[in-house]
């Protein structure tokens, strides 16, 4: 005999979540470009899930790397401010 969870078997099928570093990257880097200057905080508020928050955290920090983008924070606990330096990379390929 078969038993069934009765709160569980209510879920339905969860899906797996697809978010790409390299899509998150392109992301920021257009977002950057357009914008210009904007908070880390508002950036992140645009994310749709834990997970593409954490990959958007990683893209930002591969984006600094590669000098796309500058950050600052002028003290402890303030809002991180981002700017786009005018530098853009080909992220198509990133891995």
């Amino acid at each position: 005999m078969d038993k069934q969870d009765p709160i569980r078997s209510q879920f339905g099928k969860i899906k797996k979540e697809e978010v790409t570093l390299s899509d998150r990257m392109i992301f920021i880097q257009h977002y950057a470009k357009e914008k210009g200057h904007f908070s880390f905080r508002r950036l992140l508020t645009k994310q749709s899930s834990k997970v593409e928050l954490i990959v958007t955290f990683l893209g930002v920090l591969e984006l600094m790397k590669v000098s796309v983008i500058q950050v600052e924070q002028s003290g402890l606990f303030d809002d991180i401010q981002i700017a786009f330096t005018g530098k853009e990379v080909d992220l198509s390929e990133w891995e």
